[in-house]
């Protein structure tokens, strides 16, 4: 369902509904049709007098002449019948079914319905309009299921002559995916329903349920032998771990578990590593659940691993969060500090723009201004050596991994059409990112805006290149064949991290710690690749070339080390404990 959500032209389409617009028919002469602009005729619909009585194929277009047989008197009547038209209105609250009352309604094949709802929809309702029918609504060839248009909804249908077909879902305000809490009972044998408060029930919606009896083991195969959860009297879906339904999903009562709604499997995934917490002791009666659920979250530590895995496992909500930045709570929401939540009202490609532009240096040969632009890619993307050079979790700290917007500008990899010296001996990473204490840098233009939320990291760094090693091009003309630990403040992205696998990645030397696909490109491919941008990745393809993000054709690229290229880089934003 999330393809064809729409949260920008909800209000756009209101207007319509609230001025009962419906595309009457305009008296217009010949002459004056043809000094109307594209923008002045989409939409509308005209009777033409004194001109030809064909060769105007527009669908919004009727004659009024005798060989037409149209005149100005019947001409609702013939647009009615020859064009199609744009319908708005407002759903009814009454009825099983969703109906709707439109001022001069017809049902005619090709028309378009744009209907406000006053009420979720579910499975099996029918739409009627002014009691010409209840007809089913369909999207993509199939009924069209629950959990998917919701009060409020701005939706768009075309009329196929039996059917509804939904086009697009248009709604205003975006539903929170913030976290539901209720109590579950059991319904009978591996049935549970369960009444959760403060819950959409829209894809990645988490909720945190409370299990008063043991859950049965799985014994079967058969979908009766498996454990379902039903919340709120609608969302009936399996209790699965990755996806699957899995013998050793085991809930004892009075356990709290967190979930994951996906919505396109009608499943409730078991999202943490430690999906079970006991609150048997934590409990009290006496308090309403969600109390209860925030008393566990503060008294037991949280696995801050877990708070990440709901958000990455979200989808990507793209709001402006510079505030935040400004405000200079951003590193309390990060930490969960200060009376904040871990990553409290953060998400994936979220944004934060900087005070000014970030571009890379005129000396890698390139001169287009960069965006000061930076996103969410990615929740705790690293581990305490990546951090703190730590093996154990002695002083871990929440992050983000930012990705710039669409470029910090376009610069070379090196002055040459050369590898030698891997990534880590590249001008792009010595000389273009470089480090915090050399002007003009893009770390350094980074630095003076971030400051210390700012943080180094180490990563694996390719440092040295065999000439005549054999690489993914099926030739031994060269691949990477070291790396070593370094510190940054920034760096390039990987093949895995942009394309979600190595394509022309000559090594394993090449992807070091950057072994997967951020889950922000991950949900969009459209922020993964950016229109007509072609950005730099730190893989190196063979002697003379490195490797590039994907091509207009959706195909990995590779280009010669002295070529001039887009740049973005992956940071990392948290608070490092002292």
């Amino acid at each position: 369902m999330a393809n064809f959500v729409n949260y920008e032209n909800a209000e756009a389409l209101m207007t319509g509904i609230n001025n009962k617009k419906d595309n009457k028919p305009t008296p217009i002469t010949w002459e004056a049709y043809q000094a109307l602009t594209d923008e002045e005729r989409e939409g509308n619909h005209y009777i033409i007098s004194g001109g030809p009585s064909s060769g105007i194929t527009a669908k919004n277009v009727i004659y009024d002449n005798s060989e037409s047989g149209v005149d100005a008197t019947n001409a609702q009547d013939a647009i009615d019948k020859t064009a199609n038209r744009i319908f708005y209105g407002e759903t009814n609250t009454s009825g099983s079914n969703i109906t709707a009352t439109i001022e001069d309604f017809v049902l005619k094949e090709d028309n378009i319905i744009v209907l406000k709802f006053n009420r979720d929809f579910e499975l099996g309702r029918k739409l009627n309009i002014n009691n010409t029918g209840a007809k089913d609504i369909y999207y993509d060839g199939s009924l069209l299921g629950s959990s998917s248009i919701y009060t409020n909804d701005v939706c768009e249908f075309v009329y196929d002559g039996s059917k509804y077909n939904l086009i697009t879902i248009n709604r205003i305000n975006e539903p929170q995916k913030g976290q539901g809490y209720g109590t579950a009972i059991n319904n009978g044998g591996y049935n549970f329903t369960a009444s959760v408060s403060n819950y959409n029930a829209i894809k990645y919606g988490i909720v945190s349920i409370l299990f008063t009896e043991d859950v049965p083991e799985f014994t079967d195969s058969s979908s009766e032998y498996r454990p379902t959860l039903m919340v709120n009297g609608k969302q009936k879906g399996n209790i699965v771990i990755n996806s699957q339904t899995k013998s050793d999903i085991i809930i004892k009562a009075n356990t709290v578990v967190t979930m994951m709604l996906d919505t396109d499997t009608l499943s409730y995934i078991i999202i943490s590593n430690q999906a079970l917490y006991s609150d048997s002791i934590l409990y009290d009666t006496s308090h309403s659940v969600e109390d209860n659920f925030k008393n566990i979250e503060i008294i037991i530590p949280p696995n801050i691993t877990n708070y990440a895995a709901y958000k990455n496992a979200g989808g990507n909500r793209g709001e402006d969060i510079t505030k935040y930045w400004k405000d200079g709570s951003l590193a309390d929401r990060i930490d969960g500090a200060n009376g904040f939540k871990p990553f409290e009202d953060l998400y994936l490609w979220d944004y934060i723009d900087l005070d000014s532009d970030i571009t890379a240096p005129s000396s890698g040969g390139g001169s287009t201004t960069g965006t000061k632009r930076i996103h969410i890619g990615e929740f705790n993307g690293l581990n305490n050596y990546q951090l703190n050079k730590r093996t154990d979790n002695t002083n871990f700290f929440n992050h983000l991994r930012m990705v710039t917007g669409t470029h910090f500008g376009m610069s070379k990899m090196n002055d040459t059409n050369t590898t030698a010296g891997g990534y880590l001996g590249s001008k792009m990473h010595t000389t273009i990112i470089g480090g915090i204490s050399t002007s003009g840098t893009l770390a350094k233009q980074l630095y003076d805006q971030l400051g210390s939320l700012l943080v180094p990291t180490t990563e694996l760094l390719t440092n040295s290149m065999n000439a005549s090693g054999y690489n993914r091009l099926g030739a031994n003309s060269g691949c990477a064949n070291n790396g070593t630990w370094a510190d940054v403040y920034a760096r390039l992205l990987s093949e895995i991290e942009s394309n979600g696998s190595i394509v022309w990645s000559s090594s394993g030397y090449d992807t070091g710690n950057a072994q997967h696909q951020l889950p922000a490109f991950k949900n969009d491919k459209s922020v993964a690749y950016p229109q007509g941008i072609y950005y730099w990745l730190k893989d190196i393809a063979t002697s003379a070339n490195f490797c590039l993000s994907l091509g207009r054709r959706g195909n990995a690229l590779y280009n010669s080390a002295s070529s001039v290229n887009y740049v973005r880089l992956l940071l990392t934003l948290g608070r490092k404990p002292s």
